[in-house]
């Protein structure tokens, strides 16, 4: 018996732990709608730069590709960086 109290012990405090993770995971990922237009919203509205928010208008557009137009436009210093 004396050996109990450590495992319980650990028993309880390792089931708090579970709980306190698996409570705290509140993470939505956004849609690809909203995506691409709050990184829309980051590129800047000169000409040059246009061609990356018509991308990103397209209906195809899913989460990987709307990460590559926003890489382009960020090597291209199309990205606002007063944001």
């Amino acid at each position: 018996m004396k050996n109990s109290t450590p495992v319980l012990f650990n028993f309880v405090v390792i089931s708090i732990a579970v709980f306190l993770l698996s409570a705290c995971h509140h993470y939505h990922a956004l849609d690809s709608a909203k995506k691409a237009k709050m990184v829309s919203e980051l590129i800047t509205s000169s000409d040059e730069c246009a061609v990356y928010k018509k991308q990103l208008t397209s209906s195809t557009m899913d989460d990987d590709s709307i990460d590559d137009v926003y890489q382009k436009a960020m090597s291209a210093g199309c990205v606002k960086k007063d944001i």
